[in-house]
Parts: C-alpha cells; sequence; structure tokens
C-alpha cells in the first residue's frame, strides 16, 4: 500500500469555480490547504500504515517535487498556475513535515 502522490490533490486549486474540496480526506482534512502533519498521521493510522513512514515519504515527495518541477516547460499559462500551486504547497509540506 502507498500513498497516492500530491498531484491528486492539488490541481483543482488552481480554478475558483471549482470547490476547494478533495473528493476524501486525509485525516480530518477535506481542504488541502489545511492539512497537516497530524492529518497524515491519522491517514496513516486509518491505513495500518507506519506513521513515520508517511511523513517521511510525504517530505521525500515534497523534495522531489522543489527539485524536478522547475525542470519542466508548463507551456501554457494554466499549467504555469498549477506548477506554482505545487511548488508553494510542497514548500509548505517541507517546512511542515522537516523530520
Amino acid at each position: 500500500m502507498r500513498l497516492a502522490p500530491h498531484n491528486d490533490i492539488v490541481c483543482a486549486v488552481a480554478y475558483p469555480e471549482l470547490s476547494g474540496e478533495m473528493a476524501m480526506r486525509i485525516g480530518d482534512q477535506y481542504s488541502s490547504e489545511r492539512v497537516t502533519p497530524k492529518d497524515f498521521e491519522k491517514l496513516a493510522e486509518e491505513g495500518g500504515l507506519r506513521k513515520p513512514l508517511v511523513k517521511r515519504h510525504v517530505s521525500e515527495l515534497a523534495e522531489t517535487l522543489l527539485e524536478k518541477l522547475p525542470l519542466i516547460d508548463a507551456g501554457s499559462a494554466a499549467a504555469e498556475k498549477v506548477a506554482s500551486l505545487i511548488i508553494k504547497r510542497a514548500e509548505q509540506a517541507r517546512k511542515a513535515f522537516r523530520l
């Protein structure tokens, strides 16, 4: 079992006419902006995963996104907006999940 990548929870945020809520919650949150390390701990517990493993995975994914995303040519204004949001969220996750 493994967590879905963050791209599953970010893209709709770029479109203000869509709901900001995720289809599935992480911990107690349906809003990706409100997800904290405690929510990922709850997700781990509910999924039968080790909390440190899940938190480490989130941290590693954030680092990978911050390293690789700037190397990709988005190709459109909409894609640039999504990329900017992903970078913002990855930076927030890096700070919040610092191990």
